[in-house]
């Protein structure tokens, strides 16, 4: 990740469909983060093989009833999805 807790600039502007009439510069309403590109995975990872594996059986983008998207992921989990994408779950 780049960076986070970034001010989303587009809630200020009327032309765009994520413009909030109710949020100001003053008080933002709206929060993102930077994401930069890492590495292209060999192998495709599905959501039902990543809940299988053992080391992310705590990771919150995982678990039944979370939303999928911008959710907290630990170093550990993190280089485990990235080994799992060079060399594939077996």
């Amino acid at each position: 990740m780049s960076k986070l807790h970034l001010v989303d600039p587009l809630q200020f502007d009327p032309q765009s469909a994520y413009f909030d009439p109710k949020s100001s510069p003053d008080q933002p309403r709206w929060e993102m983060v930077e994401l930069r590109y890492e590495r292209h995975f060999q192998h495709y990872l599905s959501l039902a093989s990543l809940r299988e594996e053992a080391p992310l059986q705590a990771m919150l983008l995982l678990k039944k009833g979370m939303r999928l998207s911008i959710q907290p992921v630990t170093a550990d989990e993190y280089a485990h999805v990235l080994k799992l994408g060079q060399e594939g779950i077996n």
